[in-house]
C-alpha cells in the first residue's frame, strides 16, 4: 500500500513538470557585437516568450542606458503568437562617444508572478588609432567653385524668356477671345450725385404723393423739413438733423452763403413745428407756399457742376 502511494506521487510530479514549464516566461537577449569603434553602433536584440494569458511590463527607456552608453533608437515592438505562447521582439540601438570598457546592465521586466531580466553584456568602445607617422591628416577642403558656363547661362535665359512669352500669349488669348472685353487699367470713380439733385427729386415725390390733400398734413410737413435738413447737412456739412429750429436758423445766419434763405427757412421750420406739435391746421395756400419755399432754399444754395469747355478736337 505504501509503495502504491509513492508511485502516485512520482507520477503526479512528472505530470506537473510540463504544466509548470509551459507557464514559464523566458527572456532571450543578444548583443550583436562586443566591441565597437567610438561613434559606431551596437544592437541589443531582445525576445520575450510568455503565456498569452500572462502580462509583462516593458520598462520605459531614457536616452542613456548606462553612463557612457547612449540609446539611439528602439525599434517597434513586434508581437507574434505561436500555439499558446506569445513572442515579443524588439531591438535597442546603442552607441558611445567615450572609449572604454563598459557593461550593459540587466534590463528588468516585471511579470504577474516574478521579475525577469536580461544577462549582463560587456562592450568595448575603442578609439580611433591614427599613427601620425604613417597616416597624413588633411585639412578641410575649400568650397569648390564651379566654372562659369555661357552655354548654361544662355540655356536658362532662353527658358525664362520662353515661359514669359507663353504666359503673355495665354493672357492675350484670354483677354481677346475668352473675356471679349477690355480690362480697365484704372477703376473709374463712382458718380457722386450732388445733394441738390437728390433733394429736388425727393420734393418732387412729395408733391406727387399729395399728402396734405389727403388730410396727412403732419406727414406732409415732416417730409418737407426732413428733405431740407438732410440737404443742408450734406451741402454745408452741419448736423442739421440733430439741431432744433432755433439752433439751425441761428447757425444759418452766420454763413454768408445762406443769408438769402435765412428768413424763408425760419418761416418754413416754424410753421412745420406748430403743425407737428401744436396741431395747427394751415391754409391750403400755406401748404403750397411751403413746398415753393423748399424749392427756393435749394435753388439759392445749390452748387452748379463745372463743365469743361469742349475742345475743337472733340467737335
Amino acid at each position: 500500500m505504501y509503495l502504491n502511494k509513492f508511485s502516485w506521487l512520482i507520477i503526479f510530479f512528472f505530470l506537473s513538470v510540463p504544466i509548470a514549464y509551459c507557464q514559464t516566461v523566458t527572456i532571450d537577449a543578444e548583443l550583436d557585437s562586443s566591441s565597437i569603434i567610438i561613434g559606431d553602433q551596437a544592437i541589443l536584440h531582445i525576445q520575450i516568450t510568455k503565456p498569452v494569458a500572462e502580462s509583462i511590463v516593458i520598462p520605459q527607456f531614457t536616452d542613456t542606458l548606462v553612463k557612457g552608453i547612449d540609446i539611439i533608437s528602439i525599434t517597434k515592438i513586434d508581437t507574434t503568437l505561436v500555439d499558446d505562447k506569445q513572442n515579443i521582439q524588439f531591438s535597442i540601438y546603442l552607441t558611445s562617444f567615450e572609449p572604454g570598457d563598459y557593461t550593459i546592465p540587466a534590463i528588468k521586466f516585471v511579470g504577474e508572478n516574478d521579475t525577469y531580466q536580461t544577462p549582463l553584456f560587456p562592450l568595448l568602445v575603442k578609439p580611433f588609432n591614427i599613427n601620425p607617422d604613417d597616416e597624413k591628416l588633411n585639412d578641410i577642403k575649400p568650397i569648390l567653385q564651379m566654372p562659369f558656363s555661357w552655354k548654361t547661362f544662355f540655356k536658362w535665359t532662353a527658358i525664362v524668356l520662353l515661359v514669359l512669352a507663353l504666359v503673355a500669349g495665354i493672357v492675350y488669348i484670354l483677354v481677346k477671345y475668352v473675356f471679349k472685353k477690355k480690362i480697365p487699367l484704372v477703376k473709374s470713380k463712382e458718380e457722386i450725385i450732388p445733394p441738390h439733385i437728390i433733394a429736388i427729386q425727393e420734393l418732387d415725390k412729395i408733391k406727387a404723393e399729395k399728402l396734405w390733400q389727403q388730410g396727412k398734413v403732419k406727414e406732409y410737413y415732416s417730409a418737407i423739413t426732413d428733405v431740407i435738413r438732410v440737404y443742408l447737412e450734406r451741402r454745408f456739412d452741419i448736423p442739421a438733423l440733430e439741431m432744433t429750429t432755433h439752433e439751425l436758423v441761428k447757425l444759418i445766419s452766420t454763413n454768408p452763403e445762406t443769408l438769402p434763405i435765412k428768413d424763408t427757412l425760419s418761416e418754413l421750420l416754424h410753421l412745420s413745428d406748430i403743425v407737428k406739435f401744436a396741431k395747427y391746421i394751415p391754409l391750403n395756400s400755406d401748404n403750397d407756399l411751403s413746398l415753393i419755399h423748399s424749392y427756393f432754399i435749394i435753388d439759392k444754395t445749390k452748387i452748379e457742376p463745372i463743365t469743361e469747355p469742349t475742345s475743337e478736337k472733340d467737335m
